[in-house]
């Protein structure tokens, strides 16, 4: 490598591949970068970062669990301590959501595994304070390990365009703050500032199964059989971006975060070892080309502003989703849906046809439906819309009931959690892409 460049590595497997041919991908995309013995060597203390963040039952949504446990296996064999943790989005069971996946079984294989929302909190300055950020809130055991390693899924995300290697490490705060970044901050640019205070210091893309289009359940799934590497966290998002088919300059948190000297997304300085971007990109279907028409004949107006935060985005396209699987898809017909804590209100919308979402938008319910929450809960939107009082499902509502609920009829029986070694069945594969 060229010393004014970052490596970035990009390694291709093959169709399906089983727990073995990952490993075997993990540990040639780090073997492509170099020497990484200051960051994972003898006496180091080690921080995997997975993404386990939701979990709707289909793939590009969890960071694959072969992945996350070969790192730990390099790491563990090249001799530093190794942490795997994680805090679930915004009022999620991290721990529901450890057991859901199976991440959990690192814990029986001896692994340390950590929910981060159960951990110490402290603030810290920023070193670049500007748009009237000066300190985040984060989770001090990132700060007190040697190496943070950021294990994301390759995928599109509605509000960000893209959520990567930097997005990432939004799992590294407590829900206060990641509340905040979208109502307060301004989410671009308080991720942008977390890469300074947390940065990764190695990311490691998992890319088998990516996810275009919007979120779950309209999420589109990608078989990329990739692994993208690199100690440039920007260098690796930008990389990352244009596999998708997108510019990453127009991905704002990426671009403030070179501002800000986390990385580059410059190609003149990144050397990309292995594959090359254009033997492995495809373009990616982009959120806004993935608004969920339920059906073409359903009349729907989804209103949201940018400071819509991610949890209530998820919750909403999911719970319209949840409505037609149950058969009441009529009962979205001629509705607005809005919420935001910026929105204007749509004029001459009747009240029973106006749900408004969340408490950004209490102060308008004299003019609708009012949901509360933050974030809202599924079944809350569900019984407003539809009059159906019903449990907590797979939707992200993970109660103990709704998980009896998801392994009997959602997972028709399965055991919690994906079977890694296979792909998607027709019926999972129907179901979220169709």
């Amino acid at each position: 490598m060229s010393a004014d460049k970052t490596t970035v590595s990009i390694v291709k497997g093959n169709h399906h591949p089983a727990e073995k041919e990952v490993e075997a991908m993990v540990r040639k995309s780090l073997d492509q970068l170099g020497d990484l013995s200051d960051l994972i060597g003898p006496g180091k203390k080690v921080l995997i970062k997975p993404n386990v963040a939701e979990i709707s039952c289909i793939r590009a949504d969890v960071t694959d669990l072969r992945v996350t446990r070969a790192l730990a296996k390099i790491a563990k064999e090249k001799g530093a301590q190794v942490i795997i943790a994680e805090s679930g989005s915004v009022a999620q069971d991290t721990e529901k959501l450890f057991e859901m996946t199976s991440y959990d079984d690192l814990r029986e294989e001896g692994w340390e595994l950590v929910d981060l929302h159960k951990t110490e909190e402290i603030k810290v300055p920023l070193p670049h304070p500007r748009k009237g950020l000066k300190e985040l809130k984060v989770y001090k055991l990132l700060l007190n390990v040697d190496t943070v390693i950021s294990v994301p899924v390759l995928k599109t995300h509605m509000a960000l365009l893209v959520t990567l290697a930097i997005k990432n490490m939004k799992g590294g705060i407590p829900d206060t703050e990641k509340r905040k970044f979208h109502l307060k901050y301004g989410v671009e640019e308080a991720i942008a500032q977390l890469s300074t205070v947390i940065p990764p210091h190695l990311s490691v893309v998992d890319g088998i199964w990516a996810g275009a289009g919007s979120m779950s359940p309209y999420r589109l799934l990608e078989e990329m059989d990739l692994i993208i590497a690199g100690r440039d966290p920007v260098a690796v998002d930008a990389t990352c971006s244009r596999i998708m088919g997108i510019d990453p300059e127009t991905v704002l948190h990426i671009k403030y975060a070179e501002e800000l000297g986390a990385g580059t997304l410059d190609t003149e300085k990144i050397e990309v070892v292995g594959k090359q971007v254009e033997e492995v990109s495809k373009r990616f279907v982009l959120p806004s080309e993935r608004r969920p028409e339920l059906r073409e004949d359903l009349d729907i107006n989804i209103v949201m502003d940018d400071k819509t935060c991610t949890a209530c985005r998820v919750k909403i396209f999911s719970t319209l989703g949840l409505i037609e699987d149950i058969g009441k898809g009529e009962t979205l017909q001629g509705l607005t849906i809005v919420s935001g804590p910026d929105m204007e209100m749509p004029p001459d919308v009747p009240k029973e046809d106006l749900i408004l979402v969340g408490n950004c938008t209490a102060k308008f319910k004299d003019r609708g439906r009012h949901i509360e929450g933050c974030p809202i809960w599924s079944k809350e939107m569900v019984y407003e819309i539809t009059g159906l009082e019903i449990p907590e499902t797979y939707m992200g509502d993970h109660l103990d009931e709704g998980y009896e609920i998801y392994k009997k009829e959602v997972a028709e029986g399965a055991s919690p959690g994906f079977d890694w070694e296979n792909p998607p069945d027709e019926q999972e594969m129907k179901r979220y892409t169709s």
